[in-house]
């Protein structure tokens, strides 16, 4: 069965939120770019035209790529992306949990 409006896609939630960040926080230096990740946002990628997407790969997509986990190299979950986004010790939320385990035993 397809799935309906009221399913909810984490992953998306999370990516727009990300985005959000980004230009919550003033990373995009661009003012198109910014114009085009708050479409994205609104719309999804899929709504973008060939250049807008050329714009939104090449000035957010390959600048603000999604940090890995530092311990077992998986992508950070979307919700944590920004706040470990050029970390070098950046730790995906399972390996978080073991660490403070491990510390608290």
């Amino acid at each position: 069965m397809g799935g309906t409006k009221m399913d909810y896609d984490y992953e998306r939630s999370g990516y727009d939120d990300f985005l959000r960040q980004l230009i919550d926080g003033g990373d995009i230096n661009d003012p198109a770019a910014e114009g085009i990740t708050k479409k994205v946002i609104a719309d999804g990628e899929e709504s973008l035209t060939d250049k807008q997407r050329y714009v939104f790969n090449t000035k957010v997509k390959s600048v603000f790529r999604r940090p890995s986990c530092s311990l077992c190299e998986q992508p950070i979950e979307w919700d944590n992306a920004y706040e470990e986004m050029g970390s070098l010790k950046a730790k995906c939320a399972d390996c978080t949990y073991r660490y403070e385990k491990m510390l608290a035993e």
